[in-house]
């Protein structure tokens, strides 16, 4: 039976165990926490999220003054679909300085490239 339900033979014993004393095998599943946030709040949390899209956690909690951690909004935030958005960092560059950039990596791509890094530790 174990094999089959591809489980080790002691959670059947313990299945059988618990079904003998609580005639139930539902074994821990109505034991659940209950959501931080209702129906309500999670709606009036993705309205908040649409009109401040860059808003952080502590902001939202601030605007909302749902009664509930940062944690929590982030992880609501999260779920309804939020990703955060990683800000792309563009080297300002001129033409000048793309040429003598090209132009040392000319000079130096056959050079071992440990001898110019540094580490400081």
């Amino acid at each position: 039976m174990a094999r089959f339900l591809n489980c080790h033979i002691s959670t059947i014993y313990r299945v059988i165990n618990y079904y003998c004393c609580h005639h139930n095998v539902n074994y821990g599943h109505d034991v659940d926490r209950s959501p931080a946030l209702d129906s309500k709040q999670i709606k009036q949390l993705d309205r908040a999220i649409q009109k401040n899209r860059s808003a952080t956690a502590a902001e939202l909690l601030s605007i909302t003054n749902f009664n509930t951690t940062e944690r929590t909004i982030q992880r609501y935030r999260l779920s309804l679909g939020y990703r955060p958005r990683k800000s792309i960092v563009k080297v300002k560059t001129n033409h000048i300085n793309e040429q003598k950039r090209y132009q040392f990596a000319l000079l130096h791509y056959r050079v071992r490239i440990d001898s110019y890094i540094f580490e400081d530790e």
